[in-house]
């Protein structure tokens, strides 16, 4: 969200869908798509909605994710394998509800033979336009690397004492650290859902764990560090700096790594290493929780000349959705 650090979750599989009609909204921030199409906000009431028609409403309705996957499922529905024409005039008739004239349907035709060219120089984008919900819901493919304290938190080895300049190094020896599992902290202004286990009542607390991606087989995408904490933290990937996070968080937000973060990582064995440094002079709350997510990555699609085909009417159907004249002027 805007203000915190709040997420909107999106349901799962086919209940994604079922309420589309339905939105979240806060009365200063209004569903971004919306606003461009001049949506006033809750502070105010609006008698009249002005008109206006401007380049990114264009923009909107070709590249907000509900557009493109109205047009992915389009163009799923109305293809017909190895006849353009007919799947032109099918899918325009389904999104206009009235048949197509030939000049339209000639205009569609081309311009999925040049979409199909383009994609067919580009795999990647063919990919993902074949699979965007894939794409776009990457959370579905989430797999936890260190669970926090919203599940079974992973144990951390843990010291408050200086550990020297080669603390973050993956074959530094920490065997004399204790080991226990979050959430650290200290304090009697402590919120209700925030159990401390490991008391930490200094200014500096060092942790290291690891995590092993020998089973994985592929190093997972969009590593991020979740985070509860009213203090610094810094973290390490095999001793490379993948996060400085300075501001306090109400809930669980998270820090994308660092470019060099994510490149660090390694089939095998991985060592994470965390400073925390205390905020506030006064030791009246402090605490700390955290866990390390990341995203398995999507599986391609053979291109073949079917699916080059397919991913072509995506682009065609994206294009007749957002009522672009230069095809549905008769």
């Amino acid at each position: 969200m805007v203000y915190n650090s709040d997420r909107w979750d999106t349901s799962k599989a086919e209940d994604r869908y079922r309420r589309a009609l339905y939105t979240f909204m806060r009365r200063t921030s209004p569903y971004p798509s919306m606003m461009n199409y001049d949506a006033p906000t809750g502070e105010v009431c609006t008698v009249r909605r002005i008109r206006t028609n401007t380049p990114l409403q264009a923009l909107t309705t070709l590249n907000d994710p509900v557009s493109m996957e109205a047009a992915e499922k389009l163009a799923a529905r109305t293809v017909v394998a190895g006849n353009a024409r007919a799947t032109a005039e099918k899918l325009f008739q389904t999104a206009l509800v009235r048949p197509a004239a030939k000049a339209e349907t000639d205009r569609l035709v081309e311009s999925h033979k040049k979409a199909r060219a383009e994609l067919k120089a580009d795999p990647a984008a063919a990919n993902k336009l074949l699979r965007f919900s894939d794409n776009l819901y990457a959370e579905d493919r989430d797999v936890t690397l260190l669970a926090d304290a919203r599940t079974q938190p992973a144990s951390w080895r843990h010291t408050a004492t200086e550990p020297g300049p080669q603390w973050t190094a993956p074959d530094f020896d920490d065997q004399a650290w204790p080991s226990a599992a979050g959430p650290f902290g200290s304090g009697t202004r402590s919120p209700d859902d925030v159990k401390l286990k490991v008391n930490w009542d200094t200014d500096h607390l060092w942790l290291r764990t690891t995590v092993d991606l020998a089973a994985a087989g592929a190093i997972p995408e969009r590593i991020r560090l979740a985070v509860r904490t009213n203090a610094q933290v810094y973290l390490y990937v095999n001793g490379v700096q993948g996060v400085e996070a300075r501001w306090e968080c109400n809930g669980y937000y998270d820090y994308a790594l660092s470019p060099g973060g994510l490149a660090a990582f390694k089939l095998g064995r991985n060592v994470i290493a965390v400073k925390i440094t205390r905020n506030h002079a006064e030791a009246g709350l402090q605490f700390f929780d955290g866990g390390l997510y990341g995203t398995r990555p999507l599986e391609t699609t053979k291109l073949t000349s079917d699916a080059l085909d397919r991913a072509a009417w995506v682009v065609v159907a994206n294009t007749v959705l957002n009522l672009d004249e230069m095809v549905t002027r008769r």
